[in-house]
């Protein structure tokens, strides 16, 4: 179990994760709130929808994530001149502080994940994680088609 891919994947993705609140805990943001602060502070005026497809993220999450950071004052919601029913996001100067105080420790991280790493092992291990990505993009059974599979399998 400890070989396969979902396993190693997770783990990494938790020990990330855990860093991430870790380094943004002195703002008081919550889950979610530091990838916000990252695409609006390198996609000024995008929409939650931008944000959404950046991160794959649930509509319904990010909607209350938005509606806090909007409340916090760490950015704006205003009306798109283009068409009023869509909404532009942007980083308020006390989220752009944050952020870049956030960045910096994000940078260090960073650092710290690849020490040891050649330049050339860290191309090739984003391209395999982004083939990887886009096998799997489409790829969301049920969890009841799931067992109905397993099911069958074992009948």
């Amino acid at each position: 179990m400890e070989n396969q891919l979902h396993v190693k994947m997770a783990v990494a993705h938790s020990y990330f994760r855990r860093c991430v609140m870790e380094s943004s805990a002195f703002a008081g943001l919550l889950p979610g709130q530091p990838k916000v602060l990252e695409y609006l502070a390198t996609h000024p005026g995008c929409t939650p929808k931008d944000i959404r497809l950046a991160w794959n993220s649930d509509k319904a999450t990010l909607s209350g994530i938005i509606n806090r950071m909007e409340r916090d004052g760490l950015l704006t919601v205003s009306v798109s001149a283009d068409d009023r029913r869509r909404k532009t996001l942007s980083i308020t100067e006390k989220g752009q502080q944050i952020y870049n105080t956030l960045q910096s420790m994000l940078d260090m991280l960073n650092i710290t994940a690849v020490k040891d790493i050649s330049d050339e092992e860290m191309a090739v291990f984003l391209s395999v994680l982004e083939r990887i990505q886009l096998n799997i993009k489409d790829f969301h059974p049920s969890v009841n088609e799931i067992i109905e599979q397993e099911i069958l399998k074992n009948e």
